[in-house]
């Protein structure tokens, strides 16, 4: 392995001129201790796809194809795997949910191996190049990527924001009250899809930079596959493994903030409002759950 410290550069530069060579970043756009890396995936090398719950176990066989053993650095990525997992991957996890699961034409779950990355650690802002296996061709091949690479100017994007099925999306509302009245659920999670139709042609890197721009997140994305590309804006952490120490930190709902006193006034009101504790227990026993299982 190879840790080459280089001078700062804008990550999403490089994903916009060549894509090919560096279709994810995960970005800490606004960053702490608790997330102070950020990280562009270059060189993608070996692909697991999958298409249909039945062609073969996905993460059974993604396991078998990591390496685990790996030299000590203290950088977050020197080399692996940049995993997507839809959601209709639970199908293979909890096989009693097949029958309910949302169907479309987008791979369920893909693996891309990586050996080579750019890690920006935005506490001590120090950016590091990182080559798995000491390869002289993509370490070169990065440093003449970012000297020619030009800035990237964010567009305005102009098209026409719509909602799919307000009616549905209302009574899907009405009939979650009448459960909880009745006593059947303890929890509804009801989504809503949203559209939005461009009017001109832009590239995914060109809405990641309007998205971050008007909502700098600690955990940022861009995902660029060759069928679709994924770009999020997450003040949520999923999950995090340090020193064989798995951390989940999701985030239930959102409130009102205030100025000076105000704010401090609406944060005790939070704390104690009866429905939140309820809430907040009720995630408790979750993760509990779910970390229990792993």
């Amino acid at each position: 392995m190879k840790i080459l410290p280089i001078h700062s550069v804008n990550l999403d530069t490089l994903c916009y001129y060549y894509p090919e060579r560096y279709p994810f970043l995960l970005e800490s756009v606004s960053s702490n201790n608790d997330n102070r890396y950020s990280i562009l995936f270059s060189h993608p090398g070996e692909t697991i796809t999958l298409n249909d719950l039945d062609d073969f176990d996905f993460l059974s066989t993604l396991e078998s194809k990591v390496n685990t053993s790996s030299d000590s650095t203290e950088l977050p990525f020197s080399g692996g795997w940049f995993v997507y997992l839809s959601y209709e991957l639970i199908g293979q996890i909890e096989p009693v949910l097949r029958g309910n699961l949302f169907s479309s034409n987008n791979v369920i779950a893909k693996a891309v191996e990586i050996p080579t990355a750019i890690v920006i650690d935005h506490i001590k802002n120090e950016t590091f190049l990182v080559d798995q296996f000491d390869s002289e061709d993509r370490i070169s091949q990065v440093l003449c990527d970012i000297n020619n690479a030009k800035e990237v100017h964010t567009v305005q994007l102009d098209g026409e924001l719509v909602s799919e099925d307000e009616e549905k999306f209302l009574y899907g509302v009405n009939m979650s009250k009448d459960y909880i009245k009745a006593g059947d659920v303890f929890q509804v999670n009801l989504s809503r899809e949203w559209q939005y139709k461009l009017n001109s042609q832009v590239s995914a890197t060109q809405i990641y930079r309007s998205l971050k721009s008007a909502n700098p997140a600690p955990f940022a994305a861009l995902a660029q596959f060759d069928e679709f590309s994924i770009i999020s804006s997450s003040p949520e952490r999923l999950f995090s493994v340090t020193d064989n120490i798995v951390q989940t930190r999701p985030i239930a709902g959102t409130h009102p903030r205030g100025e000076g006193d105000e704010d401090e006034l609406l944060k005790i009101r939070l704390i104690n409002h009866p429905k939140e504790q309820a809430e907040h227990v009720m995630l408790l026993d979750l993760e509990r759950n779910d970390m229990g299982r792993v």
